[in-house]
């Protein structure tokens, strides 16, 4: 019983449609994604493939662990190909995604967006929910460091479970702007966050991650998981140009004009003047030095910038401060709260 609750409340957190059944393919619970897309659950699987579908073929296929696909009704009322996954099977039940697909909301070039972020995310479910299940101790008993490296797979798995969806949505939009969240969340925190995801790739280069981040919060408003991506990123590039048994550092401090700033500083070659115009940019530039000595820096910069302009802020670039480079994300005073404002956005 304590497993399938547990099985129950990591469905709830899944954001996708997901069912529990049993092996006789009945339903024994559905999470509120499913409902929010298809309506109240029915009682048995084989009630799902109402629509023409082989009921008795599906339940073997989705018991057997394999995809499958059948039309459904969405909530909305329109026709649609749901591919399902089987997320986790056992003994105590089979968890199962359930996701929809609208090729008609389709742009024919990004498909490919679509298709990779739907392939993505049945592995990820599984990291997340296995690291979920160890930390809570459904494993047997874990050391203080074990259920910490739970705890940071969890962590990061959850970041990049964003990032697939950003993908999707990007894939599924209709053209008009990009959706970005607007919450209050403390940056020092969340600094901390992406630097503690970075220390086991630091430790195997050797690496040490200084930090000058604030003990005190630092409040904010905006889209944290992007702003998330954006410092992993920065780091991440850190790492990989510093000397094995270098430095990288990063730190919060005060911007000009009241904004807020986080830098991530390397001890790497630093970047040359006539390489630094073309960091940032969408494109990518063959002849750019920086780039080429690390492949992918300049798309996820492109990334980071684009993350940073959507929160009105900008991003630079200088040198560290015991040489090598420094990236600098300059965020506005509008993106600011006092300890009173984000108690207030919390509770709106």
């Amino acid at each position: 019983m304590r497993v399938e609750v547990a099985l129950d409340a990591l469905a709830e957190r899944v954001a996708d449609p997901v069912v529990r059944l049993a092996r006789d393919g009945r339903i024994l619970f559905a999470n509120a994604a499913f409902a929010r897309d298809f309506g109240p659950a029915p009682t048995n699987v084989m009630e799902l493939a109402a629509n023409g579908a082989n009921s008795e073929a599906l339940v073997a296929t989705i018991l057997a662990g394999t995809e499958a696909e059948l039309p459904l009704t969405d909530a909305s009322g329109r026709l649609c190909m749901v591919t399902i996954d089987a997320m986790l099977s056992g003994d105590d039940g089979h968890m199962v995604v359930l996701r929809p697909q609208h090729p008609e909301a389709l742009r024919a070039g990004d498909v490919f967006l679509a298709t990779a972020s739907h392939e993505l995310r049945t592995p990820l479910n599984a990291i997340l929910g296995f690291a979920q299940m160890l930390e809570e101790g459904l494993a047997g008993p874990m050391t203080d460091r074990q259920r910490e490296y739970a705890a940071s797979i969890r962590a990061g798995g959850t970041l990049l479970m964003g990032i697939v969806e950003d993908l999707l949505e990007a894939a599924q939009d209709d053209g008009v702007g990009e959706r970005m969240a607007d919450s209050a969340f403390d940056l020092a925190a969340l600094a901390r966050a992406q630097r503690d995801l970075m220390r086991a790739e630091a430790q195997a280069r050797r690496i040490e991650i200084a930090s000058a981040l604030p003990d005190a919060p630092v409040p904010m408003r905006g889209d944290a998981r992007k702003l998330a991506k954006a410092v992993l990123d920065l780091l991440a590039n850190a790492i990989r140009f510093s000397p094995i048994g270098g430095t990288v550092t990063i730190g919060i401090g005060e911007s000009t004009r009241g904004g807020i700033a986080l830098w991530v500083g390397d001890q790497g070659p630093g970047i040359p003047p006539t390489d630094k115009r073309g960091l940032g940019a969408p494109q990518i530039n063959s002849d750019n030095a920086y780039m080429q000595r690390t492949p992918g820096a300049g798309m996820s910069l492109a990334i980071v910038r684009h993350y940073v302009e959507l929160h009105g802020g900008q991003l630079e670039l200088g040198a560290g401060p015991g040489g090598g480079a420094a990236v600098t994300i300059r965020l506005p005073a509008d993106r600011r709260l006092s300890a009173a404002e984000m108690r207030r956005f919390e509770k709106a």
